[in-house]
């Protein structure tokens, strides 16, 4: 044997040497943990078993383990966790000693995962449908407390300038009937106290719009003010004078 080959033969053996040794190193451990799981279990401690057995079975993954981690996860009351691994058993140890044990146990367990799911589902809809109804309750108050206070703004903004919009409404009624009573006056043949009359109806006429304007813009100020848009106006034209909506938006 060459000198080069002895070297590469020595260097494979060796390398095959700490397989072995990290392997065997390895299975000691899983089996430290198992021995931990075991008197853990036989103790009570399910939770604590369930992680014993989990570092074993990735330490060693011998499918036996896997019957044992189900064992854990159902003493602890996972019962989704221990079906699956239950399941796990079965499929990767269908000749194992424990085979009839974990079937029986899946079809129990099966019965039971499917009625928590059930009423985790039903109380899932029940929270769901709850929060809904409160949501839509809080919406309907919130609107009824946003139109109250509307409706308290709009009361208040519609009396700004009232006495002014009145008074200009009496003014104006008050030149209107003297306009009436000077075109009588008129008529009777007294033109100059019947023009006189009117003149003065006249303007008592303009003073109730001049009012009225007046009152109507401290309401219309009022309005946007509070967020409202809508708001009477005067309108005058030649030989007419009245009131029309209006608005902004």
């Amino acid at each position: 044997m060459s000198r080069s080959l002895a070297v590469v033969v020595c260097i494979a053996l060796l390398a095959l040497s700490g397989q072995a040794f990290a392997q065997t190193n390895q299975q000691a451990q899983a089996k430290q943990h198992f021995d931990v799981a075991e008197k853990a279990y036989k103790g009570g401690d399910y939770s604590k078993a369930v992680q014993e057995y989990l570092t074993a079975y990735q330490l060693a993954p011998l499918n036996g383990l896997l019957f044992n981690i189900g064992q854990s996860y159902r003493m602890s009351g996972d019962k989704e966790k221990a079906l699956a691994y239950y399941e796990k058993y079965v499929e990767f140890e269908p000749a194992g000693a424990q085979v009839t044990d974990a079937k029986q146990y899946i079809q129990d367990l099966k019965v039971d995962v499917e009625t928590t799911k059930k009423e985790r589902e039903a109380q899932e809809t029940e929270a769901r449908e709850k929060a809904d109804a409160e949501a839509k309750a809080k919406a309907a108050a919130d609107a009824k407390t946003k139109a109250a206070a509307d409706t308290k703004a709009r009361a208040q903004a519609e009396d700004a300038g009232s006495g002014l919009r009145t008074g200009g409404y009496v003014v104006g009624g008050l030149g209107v009937a003297a306009v009436a009573v000077g075109i009588a006056v008129a008529a009777g043949g007294s033109s100059g106290a019947g023009i006189g009359i009117a003149a003065g109806g006249a303007a008592l006429i303009g003073g109730g719009i001049a009012m009225y304007i007046v009152g109507n813009n401290q309401k219309k100020d009022a309005l946007q003010k509070a967020g409202l848009t809508s708001y009477v106006v005067p309108t005058v034209a030649p030989g007419f004078a009245g009131v029309a909506w209006g608005g902004s938006f």
